[in-house]
């Protein structure tokens, strides 16, 4: 930092004039004479003068100090350790410069401390004579009156005191030269000062000159030293903060110079690739990451590059990172010089990615429960095709367990991959493509200002479950079929294709073939999701899986609820394989839960299933009259209209079952609305 060069300084060498000042201080101390009016007296020196008698310093004898104990002292010491650093060994290196005789120069803190001392003393009895009768520990006003140090440090400028100016009489024949040293923030931390006799003034005026001077210019020294060593500690600890970080970071950073070679390799990264400690550094990036040609063109390439999947090692041991690159440029941004190579692991981004959407895949298929054929035949038929790259649609009534399913091929085909879901149903028409494709920073009014991937981009890597795709809207259904076909998409508002792979699984409780004959479905879209159909069985098809599946979900809900799992009756039992369940393993489930709640025995009876389950008289009909699934169909159906109030979207909804397949049931049943 720059330092101010104005000086304090008498440049009268006239003896008189020192005779007429020596006087003039008499007469302030005897006489309360005030200096201020004397034009021969510096202001500067006058108003010290003034402070050093309000401090009680006599001129004529050496105020007694307390001499701090050890401990105080090492404080002092530790607490100014950087100067003194910085400062000893400069003042060692320079003082061969310093061309004169007989001095002491001292360094003192920014109190007046004395920390360091050194000096030619040959033949200088009277300096030394001096120091012996001055055995004070600060240089401080309060201590010694007006003297080099403690101006310069008032004042934050070089000075020199001469003679008779220099409070104490025994200092008078003296000439005292002394500047300030600061830190970083602008403030003194400190001061260097000679202490020298003169003999002919008349001779020696350009040594005393060349003195302050020279006494000047090493605390200006000093106080650059100090910056860079400050610089260089607050360089050095962010060094090691970084370094520190970068090796608990979950990615690898690697840098490389213009040529593409390796510049530095953070410990993560090392790891990852595999090397231990070594001379990696000036290596070409190829020998670690391989010829890929698609690293290669992104490094030569000028703009960053993100999201860049790579395989790097043997065949067998091959492992994928997702790497981004930015480039490194001059402070004119017209040169580039280098890249940083970022490195993840597929599986960790993925996991992450997964966790950011809010979704996991929990389910197996030995989740799926069931001994029925027609399941049996259905979890073969899904587990052969699961370990395919393929899409697949699952079509079947509401709460058939279409999701168990996705979750199920999900956990065979890529169980370390996301597993994102979005109901096509439930989600405005308004929203839908957001939510599908994400959106860029401001492509809409109310959009997150940082813009926002979609589920798409988060399925990555993983599967991407569209359930009610059947009521996914006609005007993104083209959107979608090119993204299936491309492997690409496009944020709202952006300019930019981002690739994409995730494997698709659709769902859906309606006709698809209806829906494509009345154009509310595109024929086209529904090849590319049925690449494989499964269709998942109702629990009325089932056998006695509904029997099993209500133990399992006694079973979990006291689980749940922490309390002992009742058996079920045998009245219960009868109700619960004679019903239809029209909600399937939902509806299912819910009546048990409802059981186990009502339940106070150590049996569930018929009395604790839910009033619409047990009003129905199927428990005591006929085996003939329970199994004619057509007429329990034909009673849900007109029941449904009742409840719907003769509104059929509402009824077919309540039903699980399109509208075109409830208007076929009115005409085979014989129903009239």
């Amino acid at each position: 930092m720059a330092t101010n060069h104005n000086v304090i300084m008498n440049y009268d060498y006239n003896p008189d004039t020192w005779k007429r000042i020596s006087q003039a201080k008499r007469r302030f101390i005897e006489e309360n004479v005030d200096p201020r009016s004397n034009p021969d007296i510096i202001p500067e020196v006058a108003e010290s003068w003034i402070r050093s008698k309000n401090y009680g310093v006599s001129p004529y004898e050496i105020k007694k100090q307390e001499v701090p104990d050890q401990k105080e002292i090492t404080h002092i010491l530790e607490s100014n350790a950087l100067l003194i650093q910085c400062s000893v060994p400069f003042i060692q290196k320079f003082m061969p410069f310093l061309t004169i005789s007989n001095y002491v120069l001292s360094l003192t803190d920014n109190s007046g401390f004395l920390l360091y001392s050194a000096g030619d003393e040959n033949d200088l009895e009277s300096l030394t004579q001096f120091q012996k009768k001055m055995p004070y520990t600060s240089a401080g006003e309060e201590y010694i009156g007006t003297n080099g140090h403690c101006l310069a440090l008032i004042h934050k400028i070089p000075v020199q005191v001469i003679g008779p100016n220099n409070y104490l009489a025994i200092a008078e024949n003296f000439i005292a030269s002394a500047a300030p040293i600061f830190n970083q923030e602008g403030e003194v931390i400190g001061t260097l000062g000679i202490i020298q006799s003169y003999a002919d003034i008349s001779k020696s005026q350009k040594i005393f000159a060349h003195t302050l001077g020279w006494v000047t210019s090493l605390a200006e020294a000093i106080t650059s030293q100090l910056e860079l060593k400050i610089k260089s500690v607050q360089l050095e600890a962010a060094y090691k903060t970084l370094e520190n970080s970068l090796s608990v970071a979950e990615q690898g950073f690697v840098t490389l110079d213009r040529s593409g070679l390796i510049t530095h390799m953070s410990k993560k990264a090392m790891d990852m690739l595999g090397l231990s400690e070594g001379p990696h550094m000036g290596q070409d990036y190829a020998r670690y990451f391989g010829p890929d040609p698609n690293l290669r063109d992104a490094l030569l390439n000028d703009t960053n590059v993100h999201d860049l999947e790579l395989a790097i090692g043997p065949e067998s041991q091959e492992k994928k990172y997702i790497i981004s690159i930015d480039k490194i440029w001059n402070d004119t941004k017209t040169e580039k010089q280098g890249s940083v190579i970022y490195m993840t692991q597929s599986s960790r981004l993925d996991k992450l990615i997964g966790k950011r959407g809010g979704m996991k895949a929990y389910y197996t298929f030995s989740d799926i429960r069931g001994e029925s054929r027609k399941l049996q035949q259905t979890k073969n038929f899904a587990q052969q095709i699961a370990a395919t790259n393929s899409n697949v649609l699952l079509i079947g009534e509401s709460g058939t367990g279409k999701e168990l399913f996705a979750q199920a091929i999900h956990n065979v085909y890529c169980p370390d991959g996301p597993f994102m879901a979005i109901n096509c149903a439930s989600m405005p028409r308004n929203l839908i493509e957001s939510e599908l494709f994400g959106y860029e920073a401001g492509a809409f009014t109310g959009a997150d200002k940082k813009g926002r991937p979609g589920k798409f981009e988060l399925a990555n890597g993983g599967t991407l479950f569209l359930d009610e795709i059947g009521d996914m809207p006609l005007e993104i259904q083209p959107v979608l079929l090119r993204v299936l076909e491309e492997r690409q998409m496009m944020r709202i508002g952006g300019t930019k294709f981002i690739p994409v792979n995730a494997r698709i699984i659709a769902a859906t409780n309606k006709d698809l073939s209806e829906s494509i004959k009345n154009r509310l479905f595109r024929e086209d879209l529904y090849f590319r999701l049925a690449v494989f159909k499964i269709t998942i069985p109702p629990l009325r098809e089932r056998d006695n899986d509904a029997f099993l599946l209500a133990q399992y979900f006694v079973e979990m809900t006291c689980r749940r609820i922490g309390k002992k799992p009742p058996a079920i009756a045998a009245d219960a039992r009868e109700v619960i394989s004679a019903y239809p369940w029209p909600g399937n393993a939902r509806q299912l489930e819910n009546a048990v839960v409802h059981a186990v709640y009502m339940c106070n025995a150590e049996n569930i009876t018929v009395n604790d299933l839910p009033l619409e389950i047990t009003q129905t008289d199927h428990h005591q009909e006929k085996t003939s009259e329970i199994l004619s699934l057509t007429q329990l169909e034909k009673e849900a159906i007109i029941r449904a209209m009742n409840i719907a109030k003769n509104d059929t979207a509402h009824a077919a909804k309540l039903l699980g079952i399109g509208r075109t397949t409830l208007y076929k049931r009115f005409k085979e049943y014989g129903i009239e609305y």
